[in-house]
């Protein structure tokens, strides 16, 4: 398990079993066992902490490097075959948006309590009954942004983990890790007020954190934090645009012209 290296932070060795849940032989479905295993527990806790993900998100982080989807028309198909079937057995939830075309996939409370059964903690990891829609853009453009990062070596916090751990200072989007360095995470998609952003970089100026990363949707809000940044002489602050896919080198600038790849 991960370790959050911020102050009263602790994390309990587990050890992971898998599990067969016998399903009620009067459930209408086709399935009359659910094996769960570690990559069940993993994806459970996935959803907990970044709230929801597609089974495209999934896919990529949990599948990918498999070869359970090599036959399907498009490679997540064998997936979501697999989430409908823990579906059936009740650890997972979904919903859907109208302005989207794909089903978003929740962890639910008998998800939850299997994870702590096999000693999984999950502070301030509630169970969410459905999806916030006037944020979800933002939800998913942080979970892909977790798709990009952890696999250049960043460990990831996301902001319902650090809501039950930091004390004190402004609370990011996520935290991500990388040896002793601490990057806070900050997705923006749409501009605020001047004087929001003025507070806020000034609180992270003062911060302990190594850097600060903005992944803005344009280059014009990127420009405008930058150009506040800039007034305050925020030099941790480091501003660039959301890549569009996968593979994409990201980087990032400060005011004084700095540069940040990822």
């Amino acid at each position: 398990m991960k370790s959050l290296l911020l102050p009263d932070s602790v994390t309990q060795p587990v050890i992971l079993q898998a599990e067969t849940v016998m399903l009620h032989p009067q459930q209408r479905t086709p399935w009359r066992r659910v094996e769960i295993a570690e990559r069940e527990l993993k994806i459970f806790r996935f959803l907990l902490e970044m709230r929801f993900a597609t089974a495209e998100q999934l896919w990529r982080r949990f599948y990918k490097n498999g070869g359970d989807y090599k036959t399907a028309v498009y490679p997540w198909k064998w997936v979501e075959k697999r989430l409908r079937k823990l579906k059936w057995a009740g650890f997972i939830q979904t919903a859907q948006s109208h302005s989207y075309p794909h089903q978003f996939y929740l962890a639910t409370y008998r998800a939850k309590s299997w994870l702590e059964r096999q000693g999984i903690a999950c502070p301030g990891l509630s169970i969410l009954n459905g999806i916030d829609f006037k944020t979800f853009e933002h939800d998913m453009v942080l979970v892909d942004l977790r798709l990009i990062l952890e696999p250049k070596g960043f460990a990831w916090y996301s902001d319902r983990e650090l809501k039950s751990t930091l004390k004190s200072g402004p609370i990011p989007d996520a935290v991500a890790v990388q040896g002793e360095s601490r990057f806070a995470i900050e997705a923006e998609l749409s501009q605020k007020r001047r004087d929001r952003y003025i507070a806020l970089f000034q609180e992270y100026s003062a911060s302990t954190w190594f850097r600060v990363l903005y992944f803005t949707a344009s280059r014009s809000l990127a420009d405008y934090l930058l150009t506040i940044a800039g007034d305050l002489l925020a030099a941790k602050i480091f501003f660039g645009i959301m890549p569009a896919k996968t593979g994409e080198p990201i980087v990032l600038k400060n005011y004084q012209e700095k540069e940040f790849s990822l």
